[in-house]
């Protein structure tokens, strides 16, 4: 258990961590692909469905906008979406 009392702290880090990755690889394809959204939610939206695909269960496009590691990511592909993200 950590400090801040919460036992399942490592677990949640993990999942994040994962739908990070599933996040970043999933603009890399798009990105080969050339892929072009007028809007964040759009992108969003796609996302969404790819990670339900991935976690094989629902997952929200307004989590993907909601949570800031995530958001950034979006952001970030659509700012500039013919630079490689790490």
């Amino acid at each position: 258990m950590n400090s801040s009392g919460n036992p399942f702290e490592d677990y949640q880090e993990q999942v994040a961590s994962n739908r990070v990755n599933v996040i970043k690889d999933y603009l890399q394809s798009l990105k080969k692909t050339r892929a072009v959204f007028m809007y964040i939610r759009e992108l969003a939206r796609q996302m969404a469905i790819h990670v339900s695909v991935i976690e094989k269960r629902p997952y929200s496009y307004s989590t993907l906008l909601r949570v800031k590691r995530y958001r950034k990511l979006l952001f970030a592909y659509m700012s500039h979406p013919d630079e490689v993200l790490m």
